[in-house]
């Protein structure tokens, strides 16, 4: 019996999918509640907070240029009746993971390598990543940036 779970697709799983687990647990930590806070992620809340308030982009912090964001946030925290940046935070968290996804998704494809190798040399620019632990702009526009490589 055991012979038989050595030579499947349990002995496979064993060394590279437990590692890419571990490694996505370790990544996550750093998702709300610890999220930090910082100047760009307060000012874009407050806009959206006013923007819900007064239904006017009059207080919203470089609307013109991030309006996809206040957009995305305020239909986070309409539907799922969030604060604006818990709103802000989630959609950070999430443009992160699908910019993770279609990045390592991205390298497979133009080095022809396995998936384990492309994650492995994603994690270790770690400046890819680490934008998605606090609400910001940026990692939503790189997730749009590299949605059509997923």
């Amino acid at each position: 019996m055991i012979h038989a779970i050595e030579g499947s697709w349990w002995q496979r799983i064993k060394s590279s999918h437990v590692l890419v687990v571990l490694v996505i647990a370790y990544l996550l930590l750093g998702i709300r509640p610890f999220v930090p806070i910082e100047n760009d992620g307060m000012r874009i809340t407050l806009g959206i907070q006013s923007d819900m308030l007064y239904r006017s982009h009059k207080y919203a912090y470089d609307y013109d240029v991030q309006a996809g964001t206040y957009v995305l946030s305020e239909i986070l925290a309409n539907t799922f009746a969030l604060k604006p940046f818990d709103a802000l935070s989630l959609l950070t968290a999430l443009s992160c993971i699908i910019f993770f996804g279609a990045s390592v998704n991205f390298i497979k494809r133009i080095v022809h390598t396995s998936y384990i190798i492309a994650f492995g040399s994603f994690v270790l620019f770690q400046e890819t990543w680490v934008a998605g632990y606090y609400p910001n702009s940026s990692m939503v526009a790189a997730c749009f940036l590299q949605l059509p490589w997923f």
